[in-house]
Order: C-alpha cells, then structure tokens, then sequence
C-alpha cells in the first residue's frame, strides 16, 4: 500500500475522531472549519477538559481513601499530559500537514509493492496492539469498579473527581460516574488517533529507507544493462542521473527525519 493512502487513512480516523483535518490536500477528507464540526471537536475536548479539571481537584483539595486518591494523582497526570500532547498536535497542523505530503511524496516512484504491504501490515499490527492495550486497560478499570460494587460494597468508580465525594452513593453521584468512565473512554479516541499517526510516520521514515538502499543497490544492475544493450557512454550517463537523483531522495529524508 502507498504511503498517500496509509496516511491519509491515518489523517480520516483523527478527524473522525474530532482532531481535525491534517491531509494536506484540502477538504478532501472532510471540512474542519464547519460549525457543525467545530462544536462536535468543542463537545469532545470541553468534557475531557472538565473532567480533567475535576481529577486535578480531587488530588489536591479532594477528600479520598489511599487507593482513590492514588488513582486520582495518575487519572489527573497521565490525562493532563494527553490533552497537553493533543493540543500540542493540533498547534502544529501545518507541521503536520507538511511532514504528510513530503512522506507521500519522497521515494513513491521506486516503492516496491511487496515491501511496501510488508510496511502496511507492521503499521496495523502496531496500531492494533495500542488499541487493544489502551481499550484493554479501560475495560480493567470498569471490571475493578464493578468488583468495588458488587464485592467491596462501596460504589462503582473508574476515575476519581472531585465530585462526587467517596460518601456520596447518590443516584446524581453513580450517574456522574458512569459519565465520566464514558467520556474517559471517548477520550482515548483522538489520543489513540494522533498517536497512531506519529507511530505511522516512524514506520514510514524506515521503509523510506529501505526504499533508498535498494534503489542504490540497483543501480549496478541498470548500468550493465545499459552498457551491453546501448552503449558505456549511455549507461555512465543513465548512473549520473540515478546516482543525483538519490542524493536528492537521501537529503529529503534527512530533512524529513529531522522535521518528523
């Protein structure tokens, strides 16, 4: 598979998951500055930020048990640094757009088709095992909520907020609860998303490589092909052009590489 369509289908799951459209081709995925989208991104991120606010409330003026107070300190990090990475991402967009038109552009005259479906399913492999790990954990966390329920007899709770407090086993309180493990798991989709992409553009900047190596490595082959079919002096100017046109493809990569 072309690099274009894996990063293209990597740029359409980040804006269907509300990150916005990073495709350097314009509304070709979809329109990013409609209002309709516009307040579904501001949906998404304004409930994880609330709730965020809420766990960051919780460490510090909350009033928890060890083990909820403890999970309160790691819910608050660990989702102050995703929403920071994600606004950091979406800051950047033009940088981003950039790095996906050169990576569809750099070497995708001498992509091997076999190497590059071996590339295509590495990029699954490794996105599909984020995905099982991050949504596997989530799915840990309602378990142990339902164990608090049923066997500990408190109440069920994957995230801990401010409010409701631990005392709080009010219908408002359980419901606000199931909420905020729903969001949590809304949550997870862009972050999944942006983080798919940068893995994506790792993977890519190697085979690009890879690409360029063999490209080199062909050139011997092309020169005494050239040589015995036409003449020395029309292989020796077919190698000058090769050999200019991968300096050309190894000083995109480096540039690429630094910008990735």
């Amino acid at each position: 598979m072309k690099d274009y369509l894996v990063l293209r289908r990597a740029c359409e799951k980040i804006y269907y998951a509300g990150g916005g459209d990073f495709w350097f081709e314009e509304g070709a995925i979809g329109n990013d500055n409609h209002i309709l989208y516009k307040a579904y991104t501001l949906s998404i991120f304004s409930m994880c930020i609330v709730m965020t606010v809420l766990e960051i409330l919780a460490v510090f003026a909350g009033d928890f048990p060890d083990d909820e107070h403890s999970d309160a300190v790691t819910f608050a990090l660990s989702h102050t640094m995703v929403l920071a990475k994600m606004s950091s991402v979406v800051a950047r967009k033009r940088v981003v757009r950039a790095l996906c038109r050169d990576a569809a552009r750099v070497c995708a005259a001498h992509e091997d088709p076999q190497l590059m479906a071996t590339k295509a399913r590495i990029i699954r492999m490794n996105v599909a095992a984020y995905f099982a790990c991050v949504y596997g954990s989530c799915v840990f966390y309602i378990f142990e909520g339902l164990r608090k329920l049923y066997f500990d007899g408190t109440h069920f709770v994957t995230i801990v907020t401010y409010w409701p407090s631990f005392s709080d086993n009010s219908a408002s309180a359980t419901a606000f609860r199931i909420i905020c493990t729903l969001v949590l798991n809304l949550m997870m989709l862009p972050m999944i998303a942006f983080d798919s992409l940068a893995v994506t553009f790792l993977i890519i900047i190697k085979y690009k490589f890879i690409t360029l190596r063999q490209f080199f490595e062909r050139l011997e082959g092309e020169f005494c092909d050239v040589a015995s079919r036409e003449s020395l002096e029309a292989a020796t100017e077919l190698f000058e052009r090769r050999v200019k046109e991968g300096i050309g493809m190894h000083q995109e990569l480096l540039r690429y590489g630094k910008m990735n």
